[in-house]
């Protein structure tokens, strides 16, 4: 005869899969072409607005509510450029990230950009080829491949 098969209840199996956190950004630019960045108090390196997602909140509302939280400009996010999954091998975190683009600012988004004082120290505008030395190294290696989606309409998986 065959096996009997246990069947495990829903809440326990749900329970069993592993979670991955998100967290999520956006490339702004200004109109000579430089990239924006942030300058966060927790940290040596400039990284790009954004941040990490709630309980059961969606990347692009992670991306609209991060951004709006830590320079005040709101807008949706319909472009996305990367996604990257970072693995940490000795706590054995994981995360998704999701890059989008925010796009040129205009004049008046840059007149309403407000930081999060209480996270973030300062903001400025950098040429791309600036801003690999500044960032993070993961931000700075998903950076080329953000640039190059833009250039060629396209997302990519790092």
């Amino acid at each position: 005869m065959g096996e009997t098969v246990r069947k495990l209840p829903r809440d326990q199996y749900l329970k069993s899969i592993p979670r991955k956190r998100i967290a999520a950004g956006a490339l702004y630019f200004n109109s000579a072409g430089e990239l924006l960045i942030v300058k966060p108090n927790y940290q040596e390196q400039w990284n790009i607005p954004g941040g990490a997602g709630e309980v059961n909140e969606s990347p692009q509302e992670t991306c609209r509510r991060e951004v709006n939280e830590e320079i005040g400009i709101s807008q949706k996010f319909d472009k996305l450029l990367v996604i990257d999954h970072l693995f940490n091998h000795e706590t054995l975190d994981e995360a998704l990230i999701f890059i989008f683009l925010g796009g040129t600012m205009t004049g008046k988004q840059l007149k309403k950009i407000k930081l999060k004082e209480d996270e973030l120290t300062e903001y400025a505008f950098k040429p791309i080829n600036n801003c690999l030395s500044l960032l993070g190294p993961n931000m700075a290696k998903r950076l080329p491949y953000c640039i190059n989606a833009i250039k060629k309409s396209f997302t990519v998986l790092v």
